[in-house]
C-alpha cells in the first residue's frame, strides 16, 4: 500500500514539472532563433561589415545586449559613414527584428528615406535618435505605440508634413526635439496638452504657422521652449507665464504682434529670453523685467518696440547679454545700466536714441562689445569712461552726432579688434596711440572732420584688414609705413587733400584686394612695387594729379577687375592692356597720347574718353576670346576708318574725333552706317541720311526688271543729282538769310526755331501739319506744363512733341520750366536721356522735338498688366541701371552738375527695347558752386526727399533718393509709399525679400537676377536713408552695379529685408 502511495506521488509531481520540462527544453531554441534573426538583421544592414569574423554580435561596436543575449542598445557612435548611397537608407536595418530594444541612436549617420513604421513596434523603446541624417516624409502616425518613449530626436533632417496628433499620447516624454526640418502646418493644441511631464521642446527652423496656443501654458514642468525661425503670428499668449520652471524662451524670427506679456515676469527662473525679430510693439514695461532676476540674455532686437529702454534694467545684476537694437527706443540711455557689471555685450544700434553716452558705461569692466552706431547720440566720447573698458573688443558708435576730438585713452583697449567711429562730426586729428591697439582688425573713421596728417603708428597695427579714413581733411603724404600693414584688405583714404606720391612700400600689401586713394592731390607716377599686391581686385586712383605711364606691370595683378585711374595727368599710355582679363578700365580725362594697344579685347568696359589717342582703331575681330562689350573713345584725335565690328557692342561712343568717314568702293555700305548717330556725335557729323538711300538703292539693283532702265539712269540721274544740287543750294541760301533775320528778331521778342542732328529735314509746316495744329487726338500724355503729342513727319519718322498750353505760356513760371527744359537738354547728351532734336520758342508757340519712345512711361509699363509681363527681371534691373548711369552723367560729369529734381516713374520713358531714358527736365537745376543752391521746393509728391520739407537746399542727394524711390517702385510694380514709411520699425525690415516683388512675375530662378535684384534693393534702400550725407552718390550707385557681388550666402527665398539694411551691408555698399 505504501510503495502504491509512493508511486502515486511521484507520478503527480513529473506531470506537475512537465510543462517547465518541455519549456525548458524549447526555451533556447526560441531565444536561439531571436537573437539569429537579430544578428542578420545588423548583418544585412551593411553598417557593421568590418565585423563579419566577429560570430557575437554583442561584441560589435555600438550594440549592447542584455544577458540572454538580445540586443537592448544600438548606438553606432564609432562606426563610419556607410560609403555606399544604398548602405545609407534607413530600411537597410529592419527595426522589427529587435524586440527587446530600448536605446535606438543613428545619429549623423547621413540615413536616407523615410521613417519606417515597423519602428512603432519597438515598444520598449524609451530612447529615439535619428538626428542629423537626410530623412524625408512626414513624422508616422504610429509612432504612438512607443508609449514609454522618454527622448525623441529626430532634429536636422528633411522631414515634412505636420506634427502628427498621435504624439500627444506619449506621456511619458521628457524630451522632443523636432527642429531644423521642413515640418508645417499649426501646433494642434492637444498634442501637446497631455506631454505633462515634458522638460524640452524644440519645433525651430521649421515653417510651422498659425499662433502659438495656450495650452503650452499647462506644460508645467518645461524648462526648454524653442519655437525660433518659424512662421507663428498673432500674441504671444498670456499662458506662457505659467511655466515657473521655464529657463529658456526661444521665439526669434517669427511674425509675432502685440505688446510682450505681463506674465512673463512670472518666468523668475528664466535665464534666456529671445524675443528678436518679430513685429512686437509697444514698450518695455519695468515690472515685467524687473522680476526676472536670473536673466542671462535677453534679445528683443529687430521689433517695433518705442518708448524709453526702463531704468529697471539696471536690476538684471545677472545679464551677460543685452540687445535692444533695430527698434524705435528714444530718449537718453539710463544710467542704471552701469549696474550690469556682469554685461558682457551691450546692443542698442539703430534706435533713435538721443543724450549723451552715460559715464556710467565705465563701470561695465567685463563688456567686450559695445554697439551703439545709427542712432541721434551727441555729446563727446569721454577719455575717463574708455579707459576702464579693458575688455573690449568691438566698439562702434558711428553713424552719431558725436562731436569733439577723438579721445587718446582708446589706445588703452589693447584688446579691441574693431573700431567704428565714421559717420559723426569728430575733429581734430587721428590720435597717435591708435598704434598701440595690436588687436586691431577693422578701423573706420571715415566721413568725418579729421584734419592734419595720418600718424605714422598707424604702420604698427600688424593684425588690421580693414582701415577707411575717407571722406576727410586730412592733409600730408601717405605713411611710408603702412608698408608693414601685412595683413591688409582693404585701404580706403578717397576723398581727402592727401598729398606726395604712393610710397613703394605699398607693394608688401601682398593681401590687399581693395585699394582707394581717389579725390586727393596725390602727385607722381604708380610705383611699380604697387604691383606687387597680386590679390588686387579694385583700384581707384582717379581725380589726383598721378602722372607718368601707366607701367606693363599691372598685369601681375592677376585677379584684377575694376581700375579706375581717370581725371589724372598721365601720358603715357603703355601696353598694359593684356590678358588675364580685366572687367573694366576708367582712363578717361588724362593727358594720354600715342595709339590705343591692340589688347583691348581683354577688357568688358573700358573708357579712354577725353585723351589725346590717334591712330586708327585696332581691330578685334580676329581675337576669338574678346570679351570686349562697352568702349568710349569719345574726345580724342582718332583718325581712319571705322570698323564695324564696334558697332555689336552694348555700348560705344566714338563721338569727337576725326575718323574718315568715306566709302570704300569694294563696300556695299559705309562703316558709319552700321552705328547708331549718338556714338558719332562730332562737329563733321557723317550723313546719316545717305545710309537710308544706299539701302533703298541696293534692294532697286537687285530687282531684275530695273535691268532694262539702266542706260537712262545713267543719263538722267546725274541730270537730276545737278538740279537738286542747285536747288538745294539756292534754298540754303535763302533759309541762311532767313535765320540771320529771325536770329536777329529773337533778340528783341525771344523767338527762336532750331532744328539739328536729325535724319532729314524738319520744318515748322510739318510739324503742324503732322499734328493738325497739336490737335488732341494726337495728344499722348500731359506733363507737369505741357501736353506730349504723337508726330509722323513726311519721311515717315515719328517724333515725340512737348507742347507749352497756351494759357500756360502766360505763367512765368511755366514759361521758365520750359525755357530750362531747352536750355539743360542743349547742354548734355547721354545714351540714357531722351535726346532732343529740336525747338520752337515764340511768344504764341512753344514745343520741344524729342526723340520718341514707342513704350511709353514706366509707370505706365508697370499699370499695365499685359505690358508688364515684358518687363522681366532682367530688364527691369537694366531700366533701373539705366536710370543710374543717366544720373551719375548729370551728377558727376556735367560742369556745373545738374540735378534733375523730379525723378519719378513717370519721366523714365521707354523705347522698343524697354530700355530707360530720363525725361522732363523742366524742373532740373544747375547746381551753382557760387551760390547757396536754395529753390523752392519741386518736384512729386512721394519721390521728394524728407530733408526739402524743412530746407530749401538742392544737392544730387535729392536726386538720389528719389532714384531709390522710382528702383523699389520698379521691383515692386507699385509704388513703394506704404514700405518706405514704415522702414524705420520691424514690421517692413521683417518682411521677406521676395514678399515685397511684384507677384505678377514669378520669383527669379536665375542666379543672376536673384543677385542683380537683392543688390538693386541693397542700394535703393541705402539711397532712402533719411541723412542725405549717408546716401551713396549716383557716380557710387553706377559702380556697385558694375561691379560688387553682395556677401549673402542665405537662398533668395529666406532674404529679409533687415538683413539688406545692416551697417555692414550699407557700408558695403558705399565703400
Amino acid at each position: 500500500m505504501a510503495n502504491c502511495v509512493c508511486s502515486l506521488l511521484i507520478m503527480v509531481l513529473y506531470v506537475m514539472l512537465l510543462p517547465s520540462i518541455i519549456v525548458t527544453s524549447i526555451a533556447p531554441s526560441s531565444n536561439y532563433t531571436s537573437t539569429n534573426e537579430e544578428h542578420q538583421a545588423l548583418l544585412q544592414s551593411g553598417w557593421w561589415y568590418a565585423y563579419q569574423n566577429i560570430s557575437d554580435h554583442c561584441y560589435w561596436d555600438g550594440v549592447f545586449c542584455n544577458e540572454a543575449g538580445s540586443v537592448t542598445q544600438i548606438y553606432p557612435d564609432y562606426l563610419s559613414i556607410p560609403p555606399l548611397e544604398e548602405l545609407r537608407r534607413i530600411q537597410k536595418l529592419n527595426v522589427s527584428a529587435f524586440p527587446n530594444l530600448v536605446y535606438l541612436d543613428l545619429n549623423g549617420m547621413a540615413l536616407t528615406g523615410t521613417i519606417p513604421k515597423e519602428i512603432s513596434t519597438l515598444t520598449k523603446l524609451t530612447y529615439l535618435v535619428l538626428s542629423n541624417n537626410c530623412l524625408q516624409g512626414s513624422i508616422p502616425v504610429e509612432i504612438w505605440n512607443l508609449t514609454q518613449l522618454v527622448e525623441l530626436y529626430l532634429d536636422n533632417n528633411s522631414l515634412t508634413g505636420s506634427i502628427p496628433s498621435t504624439l500627444g499620447r506619449l506621456k511619458n516624454l521628457v524630451f522632443l526635439i523636432l527642429d531644423s526640418n521642413h515640418i508645417q502646418g499649426e501646433l494642434m493644441p492637444k498634442a501637446f496638452s497631455n506631454l505633462t511631464q515634458l522638460k524640452h521642446l524644440d519645433v525651430s527652423r521649421n515653417s510651422l504657422s498659425g499662433v502659438i496656443p495656450s495650452t503650452l501654458g499647462e506644460l508645467k514642468n518645461l524648462e526648454h521652449l524653442s519655437l525660433y525661425s518659424n512662421k507663428f503670428e498673432g500674441l504671444l499668449p498670456m499662458e506662457v507665464g505659467n511655466l515657473t520652471q521655464l529657463k529658456e524662451l526661444y521665439l526669434s524670427n517669427n511674425s509675432l504682434t502685440g505688446s510682450i506679456p505681463s506674465t512673463l515676469s512670472q518666468l523668475e527662473n528664466l535665464t534666456y529670453l529671445f524675443l528678436d525679430s518679430n513685429h512686437i510693439e509697444g514698450r518695455l514695461m519695468p515690472k515685467t523685467l524687473s522680476n526676472l532676476t536670473e536673466l542671462k540674455h535677453l534679445d528683443v532686437s529687430w521689433n517695433s518696440l518705442r518708448g524709453v529702454i526702463p531704468s529697471t534694467l539696471g536690476e538684471l545684476k545677472n545679464l551677460v547679454k543685452l540687445y535692444l537694437q533695430s527698434n524705435q527706443f528714444e530718449g537718453p540711455l539710463p544710467i542704471e545700466v552701469g549696474n550690469l557689471t556682469q554685461l558682457q555685450e551691450l546692443i542698442l544700434s539703430n534706435n533713435s536714441l538721443t543724450g549723451s553716452i552715460s559715464s556710467s558705461l565705465g563701470q561695465l569692466q567685463n563688456l567686450t562689445m559695445l554697439l551703439l552706431d545709427s542712432n541721434h547720440i551727441e555729446g563727446k566720447l569721454m577719455p575717463k569712461m574708455f579707459s576702464n573698458l579693458t575688455q573690449l573688443e568691438q566698439l562702434d558708435v558711428s553713424g552719431n552726432s558725436l562731436s569733439g576730438v577723438i579721445p587718446c585713452t582708446l589706445g588703452q583697449l589693447n584688446n579691441l579688434g574693431h573700431l567704428s567711429l565714421h559717420s559723426n562730426k569728430f575733429e581734430g586729428t587721428i590720435p597717435s596711440t591708435l598704434g598701440q591697439l595690436k588687436n586691431l582688425e577693422h578701423l573706420s573713421l571715415h566721413s568725418n572732420k579729421l584734419e592734419g596728417t595720418i600718424p605714422s603708428t598707424l604702420g604698427q597695427l600688424g593684425n588690421l584688414t580693414n582701415l577707411s579714413l575717407s571722406s576727410n581733411q586730412i592733409t600730408g603724404p601717405i605713411p611710408v609705413e603702412f608698408g608693414n600693414l601685412t595683413s591688409l584688405k582693404i585701404l580706403s583714404l578717397s576723398n581727402n587733400l592727401l598729398t606726395g606720391s604712393i610710397p613703394p612700400t605699398m607693394g608688401r600689401l601682398k593681401v590687399m584686394i581693395n585699394l582707394f586713394l581717389d579725390s586727393n592731390q596725390i602727385t607722381g607716377p604708380i610705383p611699380i612695387e604697387l604691383w606687387n599686391s597680386t590679390g588686387l581686385i579694385l583700384l581707384n586712383l582717379s581725380h589726383n594729379f598721378l602722372s607718368g605711364s601707366i607701367p606693363s606691370e599691372i598685369a601681375q595683378a592677376y585677379y584684377l577687375y575694376d581700375v579706375d585711374l581717370s581725371h589724372n595727368n598721365f601720358t603715357i599710355l603703355s601696353p598694359f592692356l593684356k590678358c588675364p582679363y580685366i572687367q573694366k578700365v576708367d582712363l578717361s580725362y588724362n593727358l594720354l597720347n600715342g595709339s590705343i594697344p591692340s589688347q583691348i579685347s581683354c577688357i568688358h568696359n573700358l573708357n579712354l574718353s577725353h585723351n589725346f589717342l590717334k591712330g586708327e582703331i585696332p581691330h578685334i575681330s580676329s581675337e576669338a576670346n574678346s570679351i570686349l562689350d562697352s568702349l568710349d573713345l569719345s574726345y580724342n584725335n582718332l583718325t581712319g576708318k571705322l570698323h564695324r565690328e564696334f558697332a555689336t557692342l552694348s555700348y560705344i561712343n566714338l563721338s569727337y574725333n576725326s575718323f574718315d568717314f568715306s566709302q570704300d568702293l569694294e563696300s556695299e555700305f559705309p562703316d558709319y552706317c552700321y552705328f547708331g548717330e549718338d556714338s558719332l556725335i562730332s562737329y563733321h557729323m557723317p550723313n546719316f541720311t545717305s545710309c537710308y538711300l544706299t539701302h533703298i538703292n541696293s534692294v532697286h539693283q537687285t530687282n531684275p526688271r530695273t535691268k532694262k532702265g539702266k542706260p537712262f539712269m545713267l543719263i538722267v540721274l546725274p541730270i537730276i543729282c545737278f538740279i537738286l544740287v542747285v536747288l538745294l543750294s539756292a534754298l540754303y541760301f535763302r533759309r541762311c538769310v532767313f535765320q540771320t533775320k529771325f536770329e536777329g528778331k529773337s533778340t528783341k521778342n525771344g523767338n527762336l526755331f532750331s532744328i539739328w542732328n536729325y535724319d532729314g529735314k524738319i520744318a515748322f509746316e510739318d510739324i503742324i501739319e503732322a499734328t493738325e495744329d497739336f490737335h488732341i487726338k494726337y495728344c499722348i500724355g500731359t506733363g507737369a506744363y505741357g501736353s506730349v503729342y504723337r508726330a509722323q513727319l513726311p519721311s515717315g519718322k515719328i517724333v515725340a512733341l512737348k507742347k507749352l498750353h497756351q494759357m500756360e505760356s502766360q505763367n512765368p513760371s511755366f514759361n521758365k520750366s520750359f525755357h530750362n527744359e531747352v536750355k539743360m537738354l542743349t547742354q548734355i547728351r547721354h545714351r540714357n536721356i531722351v535726346k532732343l532734336h529740336g525747338f520752337c520758342l515764340h511768344n504764341r508757340c512753344m514745343f520741344l522735338v524729342y526723340q520718341y519712345m514707342e513704350r511709353g512711361s514706366l509707370f505706365y509699363a508697370l499699370n499695365n498688366d499685359e505690358e508688364v509681363q515684358e518687363l522681366n527681371w532682367s530688364k527691369r534691373v537694366n531700366i533701373i541701371k539705366g536710370m543710374a548711369h543717366a544720373l551719375s552723367y548729370m551728377h558727376h560729369y556735367c560742369t556745373p552738375p545738374i540735378v534733375h529734381r523730379d525723378v519719378t516713374s513717370s519721366n523714365v520713358l521707354l523705347n522698343s527695347q524697354l530700355e530707360a531714358f530720363v525725361s522732363d527736365f523742366g524742373t532740373a537745376r544747375l547746381l551753382d558752386p557760387d551760390s547757396s543752391n536754395q529753390t523752392l521746393v519741386a518736384g512729386t509728391y512721394g519721390y521728394i526727399a524728407p530733408e526739402l520739407a524743412y530746407t530749401m537746399n538742392v544737392t544730387e542727394k535729392c536726386d538720389v533718393y528719389s532714384f531709390g524711390v522710382v528702383t523699389l517702385e520698379t521691383l515692386m510694380g507699385r509704388h513703394p509709399g506704404e514700405l518706405i514709411s514704415s522702414l524705420s520699425n520691424s514690421t517692413a525690415q521683417n518682411m521677406l525679400l521676395k514678399d515685397i516683388l511684384d507677384a505678377r512675375l514669378p520669383l527669379p530662378n536665375l542666379g543672376k537676377d536673384t543677385h542683380d535684384i537683392m543688390l538693386a534693393v541693397t542700394i535703393a534702400l541705402a539711397c532712402l536713408c533719411l541723412k542725405p550725407k549717408f546716401r551713396p552718390s549716383m557716380q557710387q550707385v553706377v559702380g556697385q552695379f558694375s561691379n560688387f557681388k553682395l556677401p549673402l550666402s542665405l537662398p533668395f527665398h529666406e532674404i529679409l529685408i533687415h538683413q539688406l539694411m545692416t551697417p555692414d551691408m550699407l557700408s558695403f555698399i558705399q565703400v
